[in-house]
């Protein structure tokens, strides 16, 4: 009876030792479903930082070929006003020797009128 009640214990060890397995088993294969949800969560992640990557960059472009433009424009514009200064210069000094001659031609005309 001992070597039957032996083997019953082997068998119930084995037995013991095979739930155990299996056990490990799922608790790998769970872990291991896990890994490849994470897995697959992380390369979309990947793929929306790339895609966002790319965007970032062609409005980076895009921004910096209107900043170009604004400063092209902002060139012209202060040309321009330089022009316009340069204009108002002009048409102020005629203003003052027109303003300058019709104080001379009013002085003129008074002295002739007294004599």
């Amino acid at each position: 009876m001992t070597s039957l009640e032996s083997l019953k214990r082997g068998v119930e060890e084995l037995e013991s030792r095979v739930t155990t397995l299996e056990e490990a088993v799922d608790d790998e294969a769970l872990l291991s479903v896990k890994a490849h949800h994470i897995l697959k969560q992380s390369e979309r992640h990947v793929q929306e930082l790339t895609f966002q990557a790319a965007e970032d960059r062609s409005n980076t472009a895009k921004m910096m070929d209107r900043v170009a433009e604004l400063q092209r424009q902002l060139v012209r514009c202060a040309a321009q006003l330089e022009e316009a200064k340069h204009s108002a210069a002009v048409n102020l000094a005629k203003y003052r020797e027109v303003e300058l001659q019709k104080e001379m031609a009013a002085k003129e005309r008074k002295g002739r009128k007294t004599y």
